[in-house]
């Protein structure tokens, strides 16, 4: 299992990072949200871009919600999730 955590701290567990991150992502925009920013840290998945993944699942429940990702290069944090 893979954990994410979530602005109030709240772990998120996922079967891989993938998952983990979406469930990051939906939380977040549980609160309301137009735009998700995805800053990518140094891939540790090579072949599963993180922000991929999330830019994919988010648009089939929010058509609403503006993806926009970004080459961040954090070495610790394989993708931060920013919502406004």
């Amino acid at each position: 299992a893979t954990a994410g955590i979530s602005p109030e701290e709240t772990f998120v567990l996922g079967d891989d990072a993938e998952s983990a991150a979406c469930a990051v992502a939906d939380r977040m925009l549980s609160a309301g949200g137009e735009l998700v920013t995805l800053v990518c840290g140094d891939d540790p998945f090579p072949g599963r871009p993180l922000a991929e993944a999330v830019r994919r699942h988010l648009p089939r429940p929010r058509l609403d919600v503006e993806v926009v990702a970004y080459a961040g290069g954090q070495p610790h944090y394989p993708l931060l999730i920013g919502v406004e």
